[in-house]
């Protein structure tokens, strides 16, 4: 792939060819994702593997490793680039999604950027639907915002897409959550549900003894 330099503020880029548009300073560029150029051989030679081999998870991990300092626009390009050749990487879209939540540190709950957080977790759950752990720090996500609706459909299509061995690690959070806000019938819906899986869980277990 061909690679591009331009200046931005006295910063000096390249380019790596994407099909989304890239965004700096509110300038668009299309049809690429821009990386700061770095003067290590070796972050230039993980940027030429890349190129190579772009569904390979290791170079990717390394670079977005070099580049865990760059603006946070950079970084998210780099990680969307990724994610574009590996979208089925767990890898990829925790550590992604760590790095997101992590930017909305000390921001308030309207903030845009909580929603452009939560799109990020809806489209990782398209690959990740049966990993427990992407939909524990969604729903962790969502109570810290206070939407109370979106919380609770998130628990209950966790508690549909999990196997029910792992329903125990999102029940927790689901009882914590509506005992929390003033939703009672929603409340009793769900501890009656909870129950309900109890008793089945504990039935299935006599059985197998």
């Amino acid at each position: 792939a061909e690679v591009y330099h331009f200046h931005d503020n006295g910063n000096l880029f390249d380019a790596f060819d994407l099909k989304y548009p890239g965004h700096i300073h509110g300038q668009k560029f299309s049809e690429v994702a821009w990386l700061t150029l770095h003067s290590s051989i070796d972050l230039i030679g993980e940027q030429e593997e890349i190129l190579r081999n772009p569904n390979a998870i290791k170079p990717w991990i390394r670079y977005i490793e070099h580049k865990a300092d760059a603006p946070r626009n950079i970084l998210n390009l780099i990680f969307e680039r990724a994610l574009k050749e590996l979208p089925g990487s767990y890898k990829l879209w925790y550590n992604y999604l760590k790095v997101r939540r992590k930017q909305m540190k000390n921001r308030v709950v309207t903030d845009p950027g909580y929603d452009a957080v939560n799109n990020c977790f809806e489209r990782a759950l398209v690959f990740m639907h049966k990993m427990p752990r992407i939909w524990i720090d969604y729903i962790k996500f969502l109570t810290k915002q206070g939407k109370v609706t979106t919380t609770r459909r998130v628990c209950d299509r966790a508690l549909r897409a999990l196997p029910p061995t792992q329903n125990d690690r999102v029940w927790p959070l689901y009882i914590k959550f509506v005992t929390a806000h003033p939703i009672p019938e929603t409340a009793v819906r769900v501890f009656r549900r909870y129950l309900q899986m109890y008793q089945i869980g504990r039935a299935s277990c006599r059985e197998r003894v």
